[in-house]
């Protein structure tokens, strides 16, 4: 299982079959997106840069599966993450979980 750390590359990572989205436990994004509506605007400036040789069609079946498990930060005031250090954190080896 993993985390994302980046809706931009998570997607696009997933997209080029780089990552499964069934291995995707969730994405902890920068976004601060409060509406539905600006779901769609993500996707069309996205789309034109970081997603710009998927088609819509592609990119919102993905981002249609992901959006019940990104979680925003910024909504509740806090800091998006960091990814300084990569945009997916590995859950089976990156986070020892006690048992």
């Amino acid at each position: 299982m993993k985390i994302g750390l980046s809706i931009s590359m998570c997607v696009r990572d997933i997209l080029n079959g780089e990552v499964n989205i069934e291995d995707v436990y969730c994405i902890i994004a920068g976004t601060m997106i409060q509406e539905q509506k600006n779901w769609f605007v993500l996707v069309d400036q996205y789309g034109d840069s970081y997603w710009k040789k998927f088609s819509k069609e592609d990119i919102w079946a993905t981002l249609e599966q992901l959006i019940p498990i990104i979680y925003q930060p910024r909504l509740e005031g806090k800091q998006g993450p960091n990814i300084s250090r990569g945009h997916w954190i590995d859950l089976n080896k990156d986070v020892y979980l006690p048992r």
